[in-house]
């Protein structure tokens, strides 16, 4: 067994109070990009620099980067960088008075890490998980998080020869809510103990092989179970 060793952690965090002042403090100082767009399929990024952060009133003066906008009124996703995180949330964009917009946040704002795909935690969704045929039988293994580009789920450590790093998987479903998706090859990245619980491994897995539609689809759904568990 490997003697690398991984940390069971979140990746994702749910800023307090405390934390969520300082990051849209920051983000209003340095007047730094903010993207808006609404949860619905092929929706555009717009962008907006962010100039005031109103603590009592939980909102953001934004000023748009382009000569017009069609999120006014609607609730829309939203998400911006700050010291090398990214952070997600939800408002409503009202506006404009004087050049500026007023985004109404949210109470959740959740920090990510940095990923071209955002990746969503279990339980974000009713059910997560990986059909693989295994010789003659075929197993489910339940995902701890989830991208479209990829996932990875902990096992007990009797796992760790049939996930082997740079195994490949063929023909692979994956279940997402009640919604089912195919991948073509998937290969195993890492396989690695964790720290706190050696009989345990994390697995990485990469979707080697997905077809265009499926990954649209699974972008669509990743990004709508953000979007309702940002809302609760």
């Amino acid at each position: 067994m490997s003697k690398k060793t991984a940390k069971k952690k979140k990746i994702f965090k749910s800023l307090d109070k405390e934390e969520k002042s300082e990051k849209l403090g920051s983000l209003a100082k340095n007047n730094r990009e903010m993207q808006i767009w609404e949860n619905i399929e092929g929706a555009s990024r717009e962008y907006f620099e962010v100039r005031e952060f109103k603590s009592d009133e939980n909102c953001l003066l934004l000023k748009i980067k382009s000569d017009k906008t069609g999120l006014v009124g609607k609730q829309v996703l939203l998400n911006f960088e700050v010291a090398g995180h990214e952070f997600f949330s939800v408002g409503d964009l009202k506006g404009p008075e004087n050049e500026l917009y007023q985004l109404n946040l949210c109470p959740k704002i959740f920090r990510f890490e940095k990923r071209k795909y955002m990746r969503i935690p279990n339980d974000f969704a009713k059910r997560m998980s990986l059909k693989i045929a295994n010789g003659n039988a075929v197993e489910y293994f339940k995902l701890d998080n989830v991208s479209p580009e990829g996932a990875a789920m902990i096992l007990s450590a009797e796992k760790q020869k049939m996930f082997a790093p740079k195994n490949n998987f063929k023909n692979i479903i994956l279940e997402l809510n009640d919604l089912i998706f195919k991948i073509a090859i998937v290969v195993v990245q890492h396989a690695t103990p964790l720290e706190d619980s050696p009989d345990l491994i994390k697995i990485g897995l990469r979707f080697k092989e997905i077809d265009s539609k499926e990954k649209r689809g699974l972008v669509n759904e990743v990004q709508n179970c953000l979007y309702q568990n940002l809302k609760k």
